[in-house]
């Protein structure tokens, strides 16, 4: 069966989805543990998932939830819930009011929170 033509050739055309396949369970698997990763596992974890928000400078924990929500983001990416959601991670609380709910122009919105950290820098 090795030297069957028909058998490599399958063989080739699969190997690659494989090896795929074993990459995806790998980070399904680091998934699983983001509790127990490092600030350097979570940065690459971040990265492989491309959560476009994550702060390599963050707080661990807050590191570990922004992970823990990337799906969830996605799923409702351009939305007020997903900034809402991102926002929250950052910051423990926040809300999201969107342009026609405080009279400001098209397409913008602003956010609300009570955290006191955020102040300087951090409100730009």
């Amino acid at each position: 069966m090795k030297q069957d033509p028909t058998t490599q050739a399958l063989c080739a055309a699969l190997n690659p989805h494989f090896y795929q396949l074993a990459d995806e369970v790998k980070v399904c698997m680091m998934l699983l543990q983001v509790n127990e990763l490092d600030n350097s596992a979570l940065d690459e974890l971040a990265w492989q998932l491309h959560v476009d928000w994550y702060d390599a400078h963050a707080d661990i924990e807050v590191k570990r939830q922004l992970i823990k929500n990337a799906i969830k983001v996605y799923r409702y990416r351009g939305t007020p819930y997903a900034i809402e959601q991102v926002i929250e991670d950052y910051f423990d609380d926040g809300e999201v009011e969107e342009w026609f709910e405080y009279g400001g122009d098209p397409y913008y919105f602003r956010v609300i929170t009570s955290n006191t950290a955020v102040i300087g820098e951090l409100a730009d």
